[in-house]
């Protein structure tokens, strides 16, 4: 039975729920402040969180409410075609206007042509560049030769698991780490996998939630029979969370 909130009141340690009920908010919310690092946090176990009375009096200090001052509009003056984004981002029509209509993505029209807000459209599409850290590619030669895939099995595979790719030209290279993980060629060893169940526990998201960073942010996939587990390592980089004991 939850406690009162007198009771609560004389706590110095409250847990995730306690929280929820003296902030007004959720759970989920909670969890979200932690994993942000507003709110300080001491996980004793994988079922009990505590939290210092003192620190949430602590982050509430520390954002006390400013009135937000009116700024005047910027002058847009850089746009896109289409046309360059589909060059710059390697994305369809379809998913520019999907993106466009999603985030208000200021627009002109010129001459009957649509031109998009630079500014915002590499901000919106900045998550979709081409990983540094990648440095060998396999050309569709390449994976056809080594395992005798047909070009619309490699195209599936591709769009199924999210595999990055790069274009020089009118070539398309593809992620050989990725590829070789996703063909289940590489060895797993050093790299730890989480389940989609795991993760979606971790992280506090529903199913659809979790396939949409992990097809945004490209997370590697590894295929065990009719499961899919997902990399650790990179999920934790994205989330980032920072719970202080």
């Amino acid at each position: 039975m939850p406690a009162t909130t007198s009771a609560i009141k004389e706590k110095d340690y409250l847990t995730v729920a306690e929280t929820a009920q003296v902030l007004g908010m959720t759970r989920q919310g909670i969890y979200k402040l932690i994993y942000r690092g507003n709110l300080v946090a001491a996980k004793l176990s994988s079922r009990l969180t505590l939290i210092k009375r003192e620190s949430i009096d602590k982050m509430l200090d520390g954002s006390p409410y400013t009135k937000r001052e009116t700024n005047e509009k910027k002058t847009i003056s850089e746009f896109y075609t289409r046309a360059e984004i589909r060059e710059k981002f390697g994305v369809k029509d379809s998913w520019i206007y999907k993106v466009v209509a999603e985030n208000n993505v200021p627009k002109t029209i010129l001459r009957g042509k649509a031109y998009f807000s630079k500014s915002h459209i590499d901000r919106l599409f900045s998550a979709r560049k081409e990983n540094p850290e990648i440095t060998e590619w396999y050309s569709v030669e390449d994976i056809q030769s080594k395992y005798g895939m047909t070009l619309s099995a490699i195209y599936s595979l591709v769009s199924k698991i999210g595999i990055p790719k790069r274009k020089e030209g009118s070539k398309v290279y593809y992620s050989k780490y990725h590829f070789d993980v996703a063909k289940g060629a590489k060895s797993a060893e050093d790299v730890e996998f989480i389940s989609v169940a795991d993760a979606m526990e971790k992280y506090l998201l529903t199913r659809d939630q979790l396939y949409h960073y992990v097809k945004r942010y490209k997370i590697t996939k590894l295929r065990c029979g009719k499961h899919v587990k997902l990399n650790a390592k990179e999920l934790a980089e994205l989330f980032n969370p920072k719970i202080e004991l």
